[in-house]
């Protein structure tokens, strides 16, 4: 017959020489610091994780959180409220293997926030862009397809905004003769780019301009892309 050492218990599930019960009160299945700083724009709310920034939400509050926690169980989940300036932060997940006794462990942490500027506000705030599309109207431009694109255009920015953060370094300003589209980062106006070509027949020409070398050697390029309409 199976005997419990901590609390005598014989007709209850056992584990590792143990009632779970036991098991589950005298172990302890997550270690979590008792202060965390934690770097967040000052201009938008995102917060820098993994070497990059991501959105300022619950969820990747508890994702940036539980990186710092040691946490000892099987399939752990992580939700996180923050209360003023404390995580508290919930973790649940199984003591075996098996998934058979479930945990939950709640943890409060108190978080300094690092008021920091994340790349995007950076170069949106400076209006420092590496790629600019340059939409221009021929003598004779087609109104309606003019308009499409400009549309087109706008609605590609959007919709990289939701799917990457460095595209949020966008913006535009209206000249005379058309519209001029910013991007912050090379890549987001390169492909908002391709996006245009595949989907209209229009006239384009391509320049750079020079800004000298980074910190790492390479060399800082500014693109104009031109198109004629």
């Amino acid at each position: 017959m199976k005997f419990c050492p901590n609390c005598g218990a014989t007709d209850k599930d056992f584990y590792k020489g143990f009632c779970t019960e036991c098991y589950v009160k005298m172990n302890e299945f997550a270690e979590a610091p008792e202060r965390l700083k934690i770097a967040r724009c000052k201009k938008c709310g995102f917060l820098f994780y993994k070497n990059g920034w991501v959105q300022g939400s619950h969820n990747n509050l508890a994702k940036t959180v539980s990186d710092k926690v040691k946490v000892f169980l099987f399939e752990p989940k992580f939700e996180a409220e923050l209360k003023e300036k404390t995580v508290s932060l919930r973790i649940s997940g199984f003591a075996d293997e098996r998934q058979t006794i479930p945990v939950t462990v709640a943890k409060e942490i108190k978080i300094d926030f690092e008021d920091k500027t994340c790349d995007s506000c950076q170069r949106y705030n400076s209006q420092n862009h590496e790629v600019k599309i340059q939409v221009r109207r021929l003598p004779a431009f087609d109104a309606l397809k003019y308009a499409s694109l400009i549309r087109f255009i706008k609605k590609r920015a959007n919709f990289m905004m939701r799917k990457d953060e460095k595209a949020r370094a966008f913006w535009t300003e209206e000249k005379r003769e058309g519209t001029d589209f910013l991007f912050g980062f090379r890549e987001m106006g390169e492909e908002a780019l391709h996006e245009v070509l595949d989907n209209f027949k229009v006239k384009h020409e391509m320049s750079n301009e020079f800004l000298g070398i980074d910190k790492s050697g390479k060399r800082k390029i500014r693109v104009t892309y031109c198109l004629r309409i």
